[in-house]
């Protein structure tokens, strides 16, 4: 499995708030440490919705922490064959059931993710490429998630 590094979270928030943010360094580990499910990061859906509850629970920024553990939920399952597939308003939902961590986490991916089409192979693009190609998708998504973060 492909994962985020700090730095790959700080540049994600930076990217999606349009400048850099003040950032507390040890909650970024924290956040990034999510994609790391000690005996079960072989749940590529599990590890996904983990990473995102990690940056909602560490709030490492001082903006954008919502659209920071999207993008990285995100380009998290692109690299490692799943895409987000729910329309904005089903998407968002699932983004708070995993905050309020009110539904088993891969049940509530599972009802929004589908795996990548062949055309696509995004586990060998570079990090700011699939990042890209996830926000682009994903702009109305971000957009709401903007007013509540």
């Amino acid at each position: 499995m492909r994962c985020l590094t700090n730095h790959d979270l700080v540049w994600l928030n930076t990217t999606v708030t349009g400048g850099l943010q003040d950032y507390d360094y040890f909650a970024v580990e924290g956040a990034v440490a999510g994609q790391f499910l000690y005996g079960v990061n072989n749940n590529t859906l599990l590890v996904a919705a983990t990473s995102y509850q990690r940056v909602m629970m560490a709030l490492p920024f001082t903006r954008g922490n919502r659209r920071t553990g999207f993008a990285a939920m995100a380009w998290f399952l692109a690299v490692n064959g799943w895409q987000l597939t729910g329309d904005t308003a089903s998407l968002v939902s699932a983004l708070a059931l995993l905050e309020n961590h009110s539904t088993s986490a891969a049940a509530v991916l599972g009802s929004v993710v589908e795996p990548v089409t062949s055309g696509h192979n995004l586990s060998v693009s570079g990090m700011r490429q699939v990042a890209a190609w996830c926000m682009k998708r994903h702009e109305q998504v971000l957009k709401i998630l903007a007013d509540k973060d």
